[in-house]
């Protein structure tokens, strides 16, 4: 999947669960305190998302999620595609999650 096209399914996906509006989504969005997404609208996310890419989100990387971009890279570890952001530049615990699983040092 390209880049694009996952950033549109997860736009969808937070549009169908969380009756977002296109405007109201972007990477710097904090899902709880921006979006307004409550625990049990993000396990639907969750679900929603793992059965669109294919992935699992386990309860511990979910609670990690601050925002948009975070589940985008997360999404991007898990299928192969590389982060958008520089992991320097922002603290993204979840997408640290995602890569320490993928090279087996997961231990957080």
């Amino acid at each position: 999947m390209q880049p694009d096209n996952i950033e549109a399914a997860f736009i969808g996906i937070l549009q169908n669960i969380a009756n977002l509006s296109r405007a109201d989504v972007t990477a710097d969005k904090r899902l709880r305190e921006d979006l307004g997404i409550d625990s049990l609208s993000l396990i639907d996310v969750a679900v929603a998302t793992e059965d669109t890419f294919g992935i699992t989100i386990p309860d511990e990387d979910l609670e990690r999620f601050q925002d948009i971009g975070d589940v985008l890279d997360y999404i991007r570890l898990c299928i192969g595609r590389g982060p958008a952001r520089d992991p320097g530049t922002a603290d993204n615990s979840a997408m640290r999650t995602a890569d320490a699983r993928s090279t087996g040092t997961a231990n957080i």
